[in-house]
């Protein structure tokens, strides 16, 4: 990498930093009072912590003190009842002190504890909210992206370091900074020139500590690249669990995540080398800081420059001023930890659609049309002049100047071979990607990626070829009703038996009320099939899209494809049904023959086309 490069790549890691610290930010200072208070009661409970060491001092070295003096000029009486009023008022300072510090730890911790958990659960609720809202696209190049790590992991973890940011990890840094601040002030009024000594010794004392932290970051560092590749590994495995079970490749995957395991626990062992390095070091250092100074300290009492309790209370001014540069180094740490994580989150908040901007532009009048108005039957839906590629203008094309027509009313069929582009047309149909060149159209206006998502669902609605893909772990009825919540029971169970789903349900323990499982799984293959498509006729679309219907239905449900072909004819609908099966086309009004992203025959006869291409049907 050349210097200039690399001067670009520190200057927009410099922004990056500074984007995720003012999102943070953004996001803190919904939490003022609440991060007032806080910080007001850590400066409070630092102060408190810093002043306690001098009151127990007081109370003991004063009222010694006092209590020797009275005694020497006056009676027994007297002196006692001298020496126990200086405890006396002594002791109510000190109990003073203690109750101020634990109500100021406690308002503290209380208050900003609150500042992390509300941080954390809007940085959380904005983040899925925004990856539910992104195109296929976007998604796909992010689970590319290795510095991106798993989508569970940043709503997980990456929320939950950031949230601590700007709450528990910068209280953390300004105590020890009061903590410092406040002790390096005692020691100068204590004794300027011992102190100097102290400021000799601290710089190199910093220069140690800086050492080993820089030292503990780069292990965390790779110790956190490690673990979300371990991470992502795993999770993909399970995603594919069938076909890591088809390909007998347990034993393999297993070993591979032992392998990462290990190399883990190798690297834990250094991070666990170097937090001791860390810990043990400020130890160190700050143990020969101490000694020096007592050494010093030494020959100022025997001086006369100093006292006995004037040296106590700077070694221990001393100790607490280190504990304080500690303090800020390790809540340091932290920080970057924690800004890291929040870059990994600003990187998805900032997605706002920066490939797509201006490209919808022209079309933004004719969108909002379709947007506000009621969307009728009987308008056209027209793809014209498409050209698509999943890798951008660059990458190859799968649709090439490919133009049909969904007319109102009408059965449309689109065969192939696999990988011709079917499953494509309806992505782009649904809006799941959008083409780099040509136009989605219904009723000659614009249908663009503008389009709200109820807009663009009362326009389409599509049959997955993999159900699974579409189920949810909830009831029958809340699976048919997601793509219309506010549908009544009664409109549910009509789609239901539209979709031929009565047959099953009623056999289910719960009837409609029956937990399908996740993806489903409680239900045969053609039950949920016929689910996915009750719910598609519940949308009420103008255009229905039918992906492989009838691959899971069985010889009951298949009728659910009639079924859906009747109803849409009556209600002036359109429906593309894409599919390989002839007694499905024998349905269909027009045949388009798909061969590498083209459309190359137009048949309106299903007999004629099993006979000039038999190996597009079954």
């Amino acid at each position: 990498m050349s210097k200039e490069n690399e001067s670009n790549a520190k200057q927009m890691a410099k922004l990056k930093r500074k984007r995720a610290f003012a999102m943070l930010l953004e996001e803190t200072r919904k939490e003022f009072p609440a991060l007032a208070v806080g910080t007001a009661s850590l400066i409070a409970s630092s102060i408190s912590n810093a002043l306690l060491p001098v009151f127990l001092g007081n109370f003991y070295f004063e009222g010694q003190a006092q209590s020797s003096q009275s005694c020497s000029s006056a009676d027994s009486q007297t002196c006692s009842s001298s020496g126990y009023d200086v405890d006396n008022i002594a002791l109510m300072r000190l109990i003073a002190l203690v109750v101020c510090g634990g109500l100021s730890s406690f308002l503290r911790t209380t208050c900003l504890t609150r500042v992390e958990a509300r941080v954390t659960a809007r940085l959380r609720r904005r983040l899925f909210h925004k990856l539910m809202g992104l195109e296929l696209s976007h998604i796909d190049e992010l689970v590319k992206d290795e510095d991106v790590g798993s989508f569970n992991s940043m709503l997980i973890d990456d929320t939950a370091n950031a949230g601590k940011a700007l709450s528990m990890t910068f209280s953390s840094i300004i105590r020890s900074a009061v903590s410092f601040l406040y002790n390096t002030y005692a020691m100068i009024s204590i004794s300027p020139r011992l102190c100097m000594t102290s400021v000799v010794l601290a710089p190199v004392s910093a220069a140690g500590i800086m050492a080993l932290l820089k030292f503990k970051t780069k292990a965390r560092a790779k110790q956190r690249a490690l673990v979300s590749n371990a991470a992502s590994f795993a999770e993909e495995r399970f995603a594919n669990l069938a076909a890591v079970k088809l390909n007998k490749r347990e034993l393999d995957e297993s070993e591979k995540y032992g392998d990462m395991q290990d190399e883990a626990g190798e690297l834990d062992a250094r991070v666990s080398v170097a937090d001791g390095l860390f810990m043990g070091g400020i130890f160190w250092l700050t143990s020969a800081s101490l000694a020096a100074v007592v050494y010093q300290g030494r020959k100022e009492v025997t001086m006369g420059r100093l006292s006995s309790q004037g040296l106590s209370r700077f070694v221990v001014s001393t100790f607490l001023m280190g504990l304080g540069i500690s303090g800020v180094g390790r809540a340091r740490s932290q920080f970057t930890s924690q800004l890291i994580s929040a870059q990994h989150i600003h990187s998805i908040l900032s997605l706002d659609e920066e490939k797509g901007k201006g490209d919808d532009d022209d079309a933004a009048t004719s969108t909002a049309k379709t947007d506000e108005q009621e969307l009728s039957n009987g308008g056209v839906l027209k793809m014209e002049n498409i050209y698509f590629s999943y890798n951008g203008k660059d990458g190859e094309y799968v649709l090439k100047d490919l133009s049909l027509s969904l007319e109102p009313g009408r059965v449309m069929a689109l065969v192939g071979q696999n990988g011709a582009g079917k499953s494509t047309i309806v992505s782009l149909l649904a809006g799941l990607y959008k083409p780099n060149e040509g136009s989605i159209t219904y009723d000659g206006v614009v249908v663009s990626n503008k389009t709200t998502l109820k807009g663009r669902q009362a326009l389409i609605s599509v049959v997955q070829q993999e159900a699974t893909a579409s189920l949810f772990a909830l009831s029958v009825m809340d699976n048919i009703k997601y793509s219309r919540p506010d549908a009544s029971d009664e409109e549910a169970k009509e789609a239901a038996r539209l979709a031929n789903c009565e047959v099953f349900v009623g056999d289910l323990e719960g009837g409609y009320d029956y937990n399908i499982g996740r993806g489903g799984s409680r239900l045969s293959g053609g039950q949920r099939q016929r689910i996915c498509l009750a719910r598609a006729l519940l949308a009420n679309p103008t255009t229905l899209v039918l992906d492989e219907p009838a691959s899971q239905l069985d010889a009951e449900g298949g009728g659910a494809v009639e079924d859906a072909v009747n109803a849409c004819r009556e209600s002036n609908r359109s429906l593309l049904l894409i599919t390989h099966r002839a007694s499905s086309l024998k349905m269909a009004d027009s045949i388009l023959v798909l061969d590498s992203g083209k459309i190359v025959e137009e048949k309106d006869n299903a007999e004629v086309l099993k006979r000039l291409m038999p190996d597009l049907l079954e």
